[in-house]
């Protein structure tokens, strides 16, 4: 949760502070950007651990896919917000938006800790 709050922190000083300089955005808000997205190892993690052994290397791959596949609703939403709030409103927004639904998420997620996850189909 750490990685998603320092991920909302960016998305706002990126927003509220615009880079001045290529210097200043490629040498201090990318790299900030870059590491507030150190969730996604976290997140692979936790997809791995809520399956079962014999599914977990297919969630693993498929869930990364299907959050890929997000993109398509997404960036018609930004074109839209973009003729609304402009280029840095419709980031701030979306930014914050999808933030939003990823703290929401990681409440209702379970925990797998000493829950045997040797699951056996039976046929």
């Amino acid at each position: 949760m750490g990685y998603l709050i320092f991920a909302a922190l960016v998305v706002v000083f990126f927003c509220t502070l615009k880079p001045k300089s290529a210097f200043e955005y490629h040498f201090i808000y990318t790299p900030l950007l870059g590491l507030s997205v150190g969730y996604w190892t976290l997140l692979l993690s936790i997809v791995a651990e809520q399956w079962g052994t014999n599914l977990r290397a297919t969630a693993t791959t498929t869930i990364p896919n299907f959050i890929r596949a997000l993109a398509l609703p997404i960036v018609p939403t930004f074109v839209y917000l973009d003729s609304l709030f402009g280029t840095m409103g419709a980031t701030a927004v979306l930014g914050l938006f999808t933030i939003g639904i990823a703290l929401v998420s990681w409440f209702f997620i379970s925990e797998s800790f000493g829950k045997d996850l040797d699951y056996v189909d039976n046929i």
